[in-house]
Parts: structure tokens; C-alpha cells; sequence
């Protein structure tokens, strides 16, 4: 009987992750069939910055700002919604950067080591991977990510 209803389960299991893909029809009037999840198309901008008394987490994902401030249960959640003119300007940061330099990219200073300032991560979530960075010192960017750093930092300030 146990085998049995393991067998049921595998099977049904098995049929409904097939029934997450749907058939569709191209241009050329091909049929292809493609998942219900779709790749991304926007960026998703993730930035951290901690250290024993601070803990910021900024996720800009398609014109909406997710900000959490603290730890524990004093860390609440805002969400801020992005105008089009500085999502764009992002947008126009991202389109210059290069993606694949960004876990090369050097610390321009070291105050972090000494609690000067917080420790600050980014990383850039793609379609085609993410894109981390070693650490730097909050407010103190590599320069090639320093200009979506520096906006990101700004949009959770004057909202």
C-alpha cells in the first residue's frame, strides 16, 4: 500500500510540472513551448551596507524601492514606489557598466577595517547571472558602480 501511494504521488508530481509549460506560436508559425516564468528583462539592484550598529538593504526591482532599516523585529519593510525619470537615469547608469568587472572592481578606501564606515556590498541581478561585488566602505564606491550607488542611497533618503 505504501508503494503504491508513493507511486501516485511521483506520478502526480510528475504531471503537474509539465503543466507548467504552455505552447505558443512564433511568427514564422513555429510551436514552441516555453514556461510560465518568463527571464527578466530589468535589472534588479541589490545594496547592503552593515556593521554593528547599522543595517541598511536597498532592492530596486522595476521602479519599486524595497528598504529595510535595522535588525530583528525593529527591521519594517518600506517599499517606495520610483519615478520613470529616475528609474531611467539608472537604467542609463546600467547600460554602462560592465557586468563582468564588477567582482574585480577595488575598494577605494579602507575605513571599514577600522570602523570608519560600514561595510557596503552591490550586486546586479540579470537574466544572464548576477553580478556581486567584494566588499566596500558604505559611502565610498568603486567608481564605475558609484553613480547607481550613490542614486540608490539618495531615492531611500528623500522619500
Amino acid at each position: 500500500m505504501k508503494l503504491l501511494t508513493l507511486l501516485v504521488a511521483v506520478v502526480v508530481s510528475c504531471t503537474s510540472c509539465n503543466s507548467a509549460q504552455q505552447k505558443t506560436t512564433d511568427d514564422s508559425g513555429n510551436t514552441t513551448t516555453a514556461t510560465m516564468k518568463q527571464e527578466k528583462e530589468s535589472p534588479v539592484f541589490e545594496y547592503e551596507a552593515s556593521s554593528r550598529g547599522l543595517y541598511t538593504k536597498i532592492v530596486l526591482d522595476n521602479k519599486a524601492l524595497k528598504v529595510v532599516k535595522g535588525r530583528g523585529d525593529s527591521a519594517v519593510p518600506k517599499t517606495i514606489a520610483v519615478s520613470d525619470k529616475d528609474w531611467n537615469e539608472i537604467l542609463g547608469y546600467f547600460k554602462n557598466l560592465d557586468l563582468a568587472g564588477i567582482p574585480n572592481l577595488k575598494a577605494p578606501t579602507e575605513k571599514r577595517f577600522y570602523d570608519g564606515a560600514a561595510m557596503a556590498n552591490f550586486k546586479v541581478i540579470t537574466k544572464d547571472g548576477t553580478y556581486a561585488s567584494d566588499t566596500f566602505d558604505h559611502g565610498f564606491p568603486p567608481a564605475a558602480i558609484a553613480k547607481i550607488v550613490n542614486k540608490l542611497n539618495e531615492l531611500t533618503e528623500k522619500k
